[in-house]
């Protein structure tokens, strides 16, 4: 794609494109390894390479600066690090498997870390802190090491069991509220309303809470 014309697009019409391919891609009906899906996957691949570049050109994101000090377009933006990653994940490269879950977890490593320079969007706990702080710094492997099964204690494993089940929950909370905040800015488009201040914060924390759920996916 760097030779084609979305090259030359501008960064917010490559991103939604992207956006919008994503999406398809994960709603669509053909399995994971078909040809149709591999074209797609790597069609979004490439459209989020092109968006990286630019983000990078731009040197957008600094740690002189907080979350406040960008427009929601520009906030926006920080997600191409998790979208690549994600979009990696779903080519079916047998040959260097290895290498391209390597370049996803790189990518999600420099999605967290920007938003650890910025700040994290919603109050975490302590220990989230803690793990966002190692993934900036590139701590944090793609499989942490964890202790042997006789070492973990029925008491132990329950509190896992309650933590995946807390966590899953909190997924499918944060997902609902931007579904709800999507038909939000659904209904304002077609409305076409005067309300233009009112829909500009709607957006805003629909931009906010797709980072939030990036941040705990």
């Amino acid at each position: 794609m760097g030779e084609t014309d979305d090259s030359q697009d501008s960064l917010r019409v490559n991103f939604v494109r992207a956006q919008r391919e994503l999406q398809a891609i994960n709603n669509s009906e053909h399995a994971s390894s078909s040809e149709e899906y591999q074209k797609q996957a790597r069609r979004l691949v490439e459209r989020l390479r092109v968006c990286n570049t630019q983000v990078q050109h731009l040197s957008l994101f600094s740690s002189n600066e907080t979350p406040e000090d960008y427009s929601t377009n520009e906030l926006k933006l920080i997600l191409v690090n998790a979208y690549l990653g994600e979009a990696l994940q779903k080519l079916h490269a047998p040959d260097n498997r290895v290498s391209v879950l390597e370049e996803a977890q790189e990518q999600y490593r420099l999605f967290l870390g920007n938003c650890f320079t910025l700040g994290t969007f919603k109050p975490l706990s302590e220990a989230e802190r803690r793990l966002l702080a190692r993934h900036a710094e590139g701590v944090v492997q793609s499989t942490p090491s964890a202790p042997s099964a006789n070492a973990i204690s029925p008491a132990s494993a329950g509190k896992g069991r309650n933590d995946k089940i807390a966590r899953y929950k909190q997924m499918r909370a944060m997902q609902q509220e931007i579904a709800e905040l999507e038909t939000k800015l659904s209904l304002g488009d077609s409305a076409k309303n005067d309300n233009d201040e009112d829909m500009d914060e709607v957006e805003r924390e629909h931009a906010v809470k797709l980072i939030d759920l990036k941040i705990h996916q």
